[in-house]
């Protein structure tokens, strides 16, 4: 009878330069991902689960020219075509892998004369995990071993010549050959496996250093010791060739798996294609099928602000003034599907590794896509309370389901189309504001054209911003007159986002020494370059000071009995997790991170705070109201505690 059940493959991957060699030749596919056209060794080595997806072994030959560049084809064009087999496919598997075999050869091929190379080539032994056996081909004299019941087994075939007077054979196979329409019928093979079988694969660095009895006593060893007593006793022994290894542990064939661990969930619950790719909202994108399917591609995006729709690109360009080369660049956050693969944009502040095994990514692919809806479902109900906004169709491609129910879909629906799919796709920076705004249960509010301020300390629920006495700011002009400087009148007119600060906090509890003490949050997300924090200009700077003015103004006009001190911050996501490394914040939600003084407005200081964005979106998509009534709690407390210990930035008083 057939078995269904998806297997449990553990599997570790390891790759050194060897010491004779100027840079690693050699490449591999592990879960789904490879390594870089340019490479030397592996930082530490690849653990995943990969059941199911080809793990490979490629040996660039090094006697030819731009053998690096070979392995790397090779190992790009079996990631391209990576996809979940059906039992037809396992019946035909013959057919498949010469198949395979042949457009890696081409490719291959084609790139040399492209580049008019003489020769160039590699050898490529892989393994791919079906229901019921596994599958393997290999060509030249890359290796897949087997240990089964104790016995180690040579499973692939040597591809040499073996010259007399020569220490190292000569290959007899190699892929890059041109006009290759046949391969020995032992390049492939299909053994039936069982739990507890291991199977290595092996470039001939590791082959010519150690006897298989040194390979067996090590394989012996947990996987992730053994690979690394391997990688460690081929250095002993001289690695002058690169080394590069897989080695796999079949843990479970059965619904065991099913029942005690949430790594291996059911097909019903995998997301319709099977390769998901990360980028980052903002990054560059470098894979060309991405950027030719999504350079024309626009999404609609909502903003709260201005109660409208406007249409913004996926992806933008900008090009380089030395090179004229084109860099495209992400636009957005979101979920975008074409053909057999997910295209997942996340914000810049999530910790991206490409390493992580599909079922990681499907499970931040879920986080994600609840975080969408909630954020979406939002939006909809504001364009819906503002008839002249609501679109005619659905921003986003859910009409009918969610973006939460459109990733538990199976894989039977899955749909061969050119087609890109935009399943949802918003700016992020819209998101992070509406995060931080659930978070304090924002006080300002937008209704029609009139912008409205919930103050507990002026014990009034609702004060029109919008009137002029509160949004007037006037200054006194010295020298020439007429130079266009005048009374600026109503700023907060027509909503324009650059006149609301985002969020205002007021603290007043009786028995607090925060008591009538209010902060001004202006929610920044851009503001990082990789390796440091970037503060806004000037023109963000005097925003923020013009939100001071008016709310000493409104606080002065509307309670003047009250002495209400400002306090303004800016809020970045905590890009060096410092939230969670720091002991005297106990949530890891917020920090205060620096303050900014200034020489020309001395009576102005601006605190610059950190938020864990991974939590705070955690607590958000959070099904228990509990959870999420404590965390804004948290927050506040937390909030009090930032504003407490910035206490001696806080010059701007109403009297």
């Amino acid at each position: 009878m057939k078995n269904n059940n998806r297997i449990f493959v553990k599997a570790v991957c390891a790759s050194i330069t060897g010491a004779l060699m100027e840079r690693n030749e050699d490449n591999f596919c592990f879960n789904g991902i490879g390594m870089p056209e340019v490479h030397d060794d592996l930082e530490e080595n690849l653990t995943a689960e990969v059941g199911g997806q080809w793990v490979a072994v490629f040996d660039g030959i090094g006697g030819l020219p731009r053998g690096e560049e070979a392995s790397y084809l090779a190992a790009k064009t079996l990631l391209d075509e990576e996809r979940p087999w059906t039992e037809q496919d396992e019946q035909n598997y013959e057919t498949i892998l010469l198949q395979m075999l042949k457009k890696i050869n081409d490719n291959i091929t084609s790139w040399r004369k492209d580049r008019k190379i003489t020769k160039m080539g590699t050898t490529m032994s892989a393994l791919k995990f079906g229901q019921e056996a596994i599958y393997g081909l290999s060509i030249g004299d890359s290796r897949i071993y087997r240990m089964h019941d104790g016995k180690l087994e040579q499973l692939s075939t040597d591809h040499i010549f073996r010259r007399p007077g020569h220490m190292k054979s000569a290959l007899t196979e190699y892929l890059g050959k041109e006009h290759q329409a046949e391969f020995p019928e032992n390049s492939f093979f299909c053994v039936p496996y069982e739990k507890g079988d291991r199977y290595l694969i092996c470039s001939d660095g590791l082959t010519d250093m150690l006897e298989e009895s040194k390979i067996k006593s090590r394989m012996e060893q947990p996987v992730e010791e053994a690979v690394t007593s391997l990688i460690e006793e081929t250095i002993r022994m001289g690695a002058d060739d690169n080394t590069t290894i897989i080695l796999a542990e079949v843990e479970s064939e059965t619904d065991e798996v099913q029942n005690g661990s949430d790594a291996m969930q059911s097909k019903s619950d995998a997301v319709m294609g099977k390769q998901i790719e990360y980028i980052q909202d903002g990054a560059e994108i470098t894979s060309e099928e991405w950027i030719m399917q999504l350079q024309q591609e626009k999404y609609r995006s909502f903003g709260f602000e201005y109660k409208n729709w406007k249409n913004e690109n996926l992806i933008f360009y900008r090009t380089d003034q030395d090179t004229n080369e084109k860099h495209y660049y992400s636009n957005f956050v979101g979920i975008v599907r074409w053909a057999d693969k997910m295209l997942l944009s996340l914000p810049k502040s999530v910790k991206l590794d490409q390493s992580e095994g599909y079922l990681k990514k499907l499970e931040m692919l879920k986080v994600y896509a609840k975080l969408l809806d909630l954020y979406l479902a939002d939006v909809w109900e504001a364009a819906e309370r503002n008839q002249k906004c609501k679109p005619k169709k659905a921003p986003w491609n859910m009409v009918s389901q969610s973006v939460e129910q459109w990733c538990a879909q199976t894989e039977k629906e899955q749909a061969d189309t050119a087609e890109v799919q935009i399943i949802a796709a918003v700016k992020f920076e819209k998101v992070y504001e509406w995060l931080l705004g659930w978070l304090y249960g924002n006080q300002i509010s937008l209704f029609g054209e009139k912008v409205f301020f919930e103050s507990k300390i002026l014990d009034q629920k609702e004060i029109n911003i919008n009137e002029c006495q509160n949004n007037v700011y006037s200054w006194k002009v010295y020298g020439k007159s007429g130079n266009g400087i005048q009374d600026r009148t109503p700023v907060f007119k027509n909503q324009e986002k650059k006149n609301i600060p985002d969020i205002v906090i007021e603290m007043d509890k009786e028995d607090s020494e925060l008591k009538n003490t209010c902060c001004i949050l202006d929610a920044k997300y851009c503001g990082w370059d990789g390796e440091s924090y970037i503060l806004p200009g000037n023109a963000d700077i005097y925003k923020q000071f013009f939100y001071q003015e008016q709310f000493v103004k409104l606080y002065s006009k509307q309670a003047p009995e009250k002495e209400v001190k400002i306090y303004n911050a800016l809020i970045f996501p905590d890009y060096m997790g410092d939230t969670v490394r720091t002991n005297k914040n106990k949530e890891g939600i917020l920090r205060l991170c620096a303050v900014a003084a200034f020489d020309l407005h001395k009576d102005r200081t601006i605190g610059i705070w950190q938020v864990n964005l991974q939590k705070l979106i955690e607590g958000r998509i959070s099904s228990d109201e509990e959870v999420q009534k404590r965390m804004q709690k948290n927050c506040r407390g937390i909030t009090e505690s930032l504003i407490k210990t910035g206490k001696d930035f806080l010059p701007m008083r109403t009297k």
